[in-house]
């Protein structure tokens, strides 16, 4: 089993805290929480509580393929070419956070990609936009 630490650091801007927003989402949850626990798929002694869950019955979790098809039509919806294939999330991230100033090296490492050359070849599309990439996805 591989264990990845993170560190979330809250943002100055309220509405873009990531910090806030998961403390908001638990102080909603918590209530649920004593129904919502799940055992663990791969070790039979631990239990879980899902962080996504279903709107209308809160304890119950989002399975991946609802996630997958709602981040599907959420990107159906950023502007490109006809001819163009749809963009993919994890391709939009590592592209927003290059374009963001991000260093190669750590947007390889955060992703969990395979390799820099990987990032750069077939996931750095921002280099194939003639708009501001930021505003034609998220406008």
């Amino acid at each position: 089993m591989i264990i990845k630490p993170v560190v979330i650091k809250s943002h100055p801007v309220e509405a873009l805290c990531p910090v806030k927003t998961f403390v908001e989402y638990r102080r909603r949850t918590s209530d649920q929480d004593r129904h919502a626990h799940r055992p663990h798929p791969k070790r039979a002694t631990h239990s879980y509580t899902p962080l996504i869950r279903q709107v209308r019955k809160g304890n119950l979790a989002l399975g991946k393929e609802r996630i997958s098809k709602y981040i599907q039509e959420i990107m159906s919806l950023a502007p490109r070419d006809e001819d163009q294939p749809k963009y993919k999330a994890r391709a939009i991230g590592a592209a927003l956070a290059l374009q963001g100033g991000i260093p190669l090296d750590d947007v390889t490492t955060h992703g969990n990609w395979s390799s820099p050359a990987i990032v750069e070849e077939f996931y750095r599309i921002s280099r194939s936009l003639a708009t501001n990439f930021t505003t034609a996805i998220f406008s």
